[in-house]
């Protein structure tokens, strides 16, 4: 990477020519080893957002989507947007923002950001725009500032993700990262700086190399499903966080994908699976925060049960009823697939019960007494025809008990 850029070198000129505060050297992992580099206080307007950052991977997507072009860090009207990503959430400051703006007063900066050679900020872009909503309100020169360690020039790609990824993909700071952003910064540690799984947990530390593993098939998931309902323009990963569908996968992944896989299923099965499970999905999005009482919506302990409808062939016969044969259900019902789904979690709750017989008949009644006799539905064609399917069952039921 040439970082040797004319900004380097104003930087480099503005520490040569100014009575710089440097702190004491701070430590950072480089290479693999543990390095110590000062500190320096330089003006922000030496600084430039780091877009890339995998913090805001899928914020960054979202709003590159809403302006049209990709966010330039040189362009006031780009970075006007990008400090109102990185505090706002519907054009309020969120209470992370808040609380940070109010630690930045009370107690400035306790620990240093770390700047490429040429400026870009690897760690601190929110704390870089919380002063500057600082000095746009107190224009005093105090929050015109901002301590960082700045990389030598010759850092490589490698490390340079490593660097990122060990400050900001830790377990103890993965819940500020964002599921979607951890599965991004993660992709990008394979694909752009070209690493393998074990060199990725080995720099996220406390990772173990299957769970980088995981994340990695997990995202696959979902650009698969992305892919199967249309999402796949830019900002198709906001559709996985607007609908809060990432735990979901993680079910998905464990109970439907592993399992078949490890029970040996062909790939046209498999394949078959989650199709469904996709659509299941989609219908969980569609009915996300949709008004209505307990049980109208999907959740993730219904996605867990999909694995256990694929392994029983009456309960997936009985849900994929409710799917259809179109290649995907985006114009579908998500009512019918939630309501074949509840109807696949019966039957299989039935057929554990199928050993006590009063508690089923006792089910049954209940059901039956609070049948709504109002209102046209009831006096439905099918309705006749399902009731003479029940009346041939307890006729059997009858004949069997002696009666």
């Amino acid at each position: 990477m040439n970082l040797n850029t004319e900004r380097a070198r104003e930087i480099q000129l503005y520490i040569d020519s100014h009575d710089v505060i440097k702190f004491p050297d701070w430590p950072i992992v480089i290479g693999g080893e543990i390095k110590s580099l000062p500190v320096y206080r330089l003006p922000v307007g030496y600084l430039r957002y780091y877009v890339s950052n995998g913090r805001f991977a899928v914020e960054k997507l979202l709003l590159e989507k809403q302006l049209g072009h990709e966010l330039n860090s040189d362009d006031p009207d780009d970075v006007l947007q990008i400090r109102k990503m990185l505090l706002e959430k519907d054009s309020q400051l969120t209470e992370k923002a808040v609380s940070l703006i109010d630690n930045l007063r009370s107690f400035n900066q306790k620990h240093p950001g770390v700047i490429t050679h040429d400026g870009y900020l690897i760690n601190g872009n929110r704390r870089m725009a919380a002063l500057e909503l600082l000095h746009h309100e107190e224009s005093t020169g105090k929050w015109q500032y901002l301590n960082v360690q700045r990389l030598p020039p010759e850092i490589t790609p490698q490390d340079l993700w490593r660097i990122e990824a060990g400050l900001q993909l830790s377990k103890e700071d993965r819940e500020k990262y964002g599921p979607m952003n951890e599965l991004l910064k993660i992709k990008e540690g394979k694909d752009a700086a070209k690493l393998g799984d074990k060199e990725i947990a080995d720099a996220m530390f406390e990772w173990t190399e299957k769970e980088v593993e995981d994340a990695i098939e997990r995202l696959k998931l979902i650009d698969n499903f992305l892919d199967h309902v249309g999402q796949t323009d830019k900002g198709g990963y906001g559709f996985i966080e607007t609908f809060d569908l990432h735990e979901k996968f993680i079910s998905l992944q464990r109970s439907v994908y592993k399992t078949a896989k490890a029970e040996g299923l062909s790939n046209k099965e498999i394949q078959k699976q989650l199709k469904d499970s996709f659509d299941t999905m989609y219908a969980s999005a569609m009915l996300y925060k949709k008004p209505g009482k307990k049980g109208d919506q999907i959740t993730n302990d219904d996605i867990r049960d999909l694995g256990k409808i694929f392994r029983n062939s009456k309960a997936m016969e009985l849900f994929r009823t409710s799917l259809g044969k179109d290649k995907h259900s985006r114009t579908g019902s998500p009512e019918k697939i939630r309501d074949g789904l509840k109807d696949a979690q019966e039957l299989l709750k039935f057929q554990r019960d199928n050993q006590q017989p009063r508690r089923l008949i006792e089910t049954a009644i209940r059901a039956l007494k609070n049948i709504s006799r109002k209102g046209p539905s009831f006096k439905e064609e099918q309705i006749k025809g399902v009731f003479k399917e029940l009346e041939q069952e307890v006729n059997k039921l009858k004949r069997d008990l002696g009666l």
